[in-house]
């Protein structure tokens, strides 16, 4: 789908799971959503990351796991985090993906402390 001059791909683990996708409807809107083809993608399944970056000039990674509650063990959400990052700039450099941009969770912008835990 064309926005802006570019065809849009967002990824999702399960793009069939309402919760997901009424998620990502309501953050863009209906309007916007209807611009964005939307695949599912799972960070522990490199086969979908080819998927998703297939035929992409351009890949933005946006997202790493982010519970709203500090997990009792976060070596998941640690290893999806990197292995997951590693995954997509592997999959975008076999896919000569021209430029990838990597972001941070949201979760870096707040304090975290013992007592919010």
């Amino acid at each position: 789908m064309k926005n802006g001059g570019f065809q849009i791909r967002g990824t999702l683990r399960n793009k069939s799971d309402p919760k997901k996708f009424n998620e990502v409807l309501k953050a863009f809107g209906k309007d916007q959503l209807s611009l964005i083809e939307l695949v599912d993608m799972d960070l522990f399944d490199y086969p979908s990351i080819e998927r998703a970056v297939a035929g992409c000039k351009y890949v933005i990674h946006a997202a790493c796991p982010n519970p709203s509650k500090a997990p009792k063990n976060d070596a998941p959400l640690v290893k999806a985090g990197g292995e997951g990052t590693t995954s997509i700039l592997k999959a975008a450099h076999a896919a000569k993906v021209k430029r990838v941009v990597v972001t941070c969770s949201i979760a870096s912008v707040f304090m975290r402390t013992e007592a919010n835990h």
